[in-house]
């Protein structure tokens, strides 16, 4: 595949537009993934065989779920977020043909090594469900499989392969792997988690044997797939976070591959988080970053024809003309940087008229964010900014001082609170007529979750085109 910011590009204009717009880079990175895995004998029947189902597949959540209490919640939250299907073994083993639940139903929850047989029989039973229609368009969580790390790769010798594996670790009491006090640099091969278990107290045992197995079912996928968290980790964390976390790595699945510049715009009330998002992609995409209220603010502070303009929108918010409008994206947008690199356009459209006028100029955003967040927690955090930037102006004596006046001039004093509140105001009258213009083609953000979860979700919405909200 082309690199995706490098020019020149080895793929057709139309045909990488195209490819993109229908998922066709995705599906066949994925084709490729399966021909390498299955190694068919005729490549050429299997892509004609198995190319419908890869399509139809090919974003549906492939989850297993193990652990602790709060486990099959988050499991059975995700399904329902992601409109996957939610299963247990107990739901996939009573399904199943008499012959076979007889057989694995007894022994479905015995502790110790699963039956090598029976394990082999409950692979094929998961395997025989999974393909049914209903888990092959919408994709599938299954919660309390693998029972062994021996059960985890005999399921995946035999074609079993989830896209993510989550563990919730139980409370590992004393962990084995970490050295006791005074033995740095000895070698504690010997001491054996055996060793280990024979020296707690029954009441423990148990429990730490659940530790370990399921410890060692991490090991047996690779740290892209499976994702183990600790038990103080999941413990102190809130559980809609976790969730948060979790959905973010499934649509990050993998990237797409698609020579594509990224061409993003970040929408959103004052205060609601769009700098973040904006800085962190930028960063991480080595993307231009243009803040359309200081290209304006800068453009206020020169000659230029239309910098008294500028200066009228950002006393009373008028909207910039049209031909105003053109102007600056002409300039900002169509650097040779923005289109060779990409760029991420923060605060821009604020209107649907601006969000035609970009579109109309084949300025066309691959990527549309929208940070939603609560009023009280905007005004907050717009708060906090507006005391950062008096104390840092207090502490040059030689700036003008602020007059109460001050606070209604936008101009002047553009994170004074009647400023934000207008701001909002104006943001919410456009609202509609925005998300009406852009329809499905929007992703929305929470921007009352934590910066980090925040920046995971938007960076996987970046790297493929996503199928899931908050």
């Amino acid at each position: 595949m082309a690199d995706p910011v490098l020019r020149p590009l080895k793929w057709n204009q139309e045909f990488h537009v195209y490819a993109e717009q229908h998922g066709m880079f995705d599906v066949l990175m994925e084709l490729f993934r399966e021909l390498v895995m299955w190694k068919p004998q005729d490549p050429l029947a299997f892509i004609r065989d198995e190319l419908p189902r890869i399509g139809r597949s090919i974003y549906s959540p492939r989850v297993f779920i193990l652990g602790e209490h709060p486990a099959i919640e988050i499991g059975r939250n995700i399904a329902e977020s992601t409109g996957a299907l939610f299963l247990t073994l107990d739901d996939i083993v009573t399904s199943a043909p008499d012959d076979i639940r007889t057989h694995v139903l007894p022994t479905l929850y015995d502790q110790g090594e699963p039956d090598l047989c029976l394990s082999s029989l409950l692979v094929a039973t998961i395997n025989r469900r999974i393909a049914m229609a209903d888990c092959m368009n919408c994709g599938y969580v299954i919660y309390g499989f693998p029972r062994s790390k021996t059960e985890a790769m005999n399921a995946q010798l035999n074609g079993l392969i989830p896209r993510q594996v989550f563990i919730l670790l139980p409370e590992g009491l004393v962990d084995p792997e970490k050295p006791k006090k005074g033995s740095v640099g000895r070698d504690h091969k010997g001491s054996g988690d055996s060793k280990l278990l024979s020296k707690l107290p029954m009441s423990q045992l148990q429990s730490k044997r659940d530790y370990l197995g399921l410890k060692d079912i991490g090991t047996a996928y690779s740290p892209e797939v499976c994702r183990v968290i600790p038990y103080d980790r999941w413990l102190t964390t809130k559980q809609s976070d976790l969730e948060a976390e979790f959905l973010g790595q499934i649509i990050a699945r993998k990237p797409a591959g698609a020579p594509w510049i990224p061409k993003i715009v970040v929408i959103g009330p004052p205060g609601s988080g769009k700098s973040v998002i904006s800085d962190h992609l930028s960063e991480k995409f080595n993307i231009v970053k243009i803040d359309w209220r200081e290209t304006i603010r800068g453009i206020s502070r020169t000659d230029d024809a239309i910098s008294a303009e500028c200066r009228v929108y950002l006393e009373s918010l008028t909207p910039l003309s049209e031909d105003t409008v053109k102007i600056i994206l002409d300039r900002k947008l169509n650097r040779e940087d923005c289109q060779k690199k990409g760029f991420v356009l923060e605060g821009f459209p604020e209107s649907a008229l601006e969000a035609k006028i970009m579109e109309d100029m084949s300025l066309t955003a691959n990527r549309i964010f929208i940070v939603s967040c609560t009023e009280t927690e905007c005004f907050t955090r717009m708060a906090d900014k507006r005391e950062a930037i008096y104390s840092r102006r207090l502490s040059f004596p030689s700036l003008p001082a602020f007059t109460p006046g001050d606070d209604d001039n936008m101009l002047m004093n553009p994170h004074s609170e009647f400023a934000v509140r207008k701001r909002h105001e104006c943001f919410s009258q456009n609202m509609e007529d925005i998300l009406s213009f852009y329809g499905s083609r929007m992703v929305n953000i929470d921007g009352n979750h934590q910066p980090s979860i925040m920046k995971e979700f938007a960076e996987a919405s970046v790297i493929r085109p996503p199928t899931l909200r908050f």
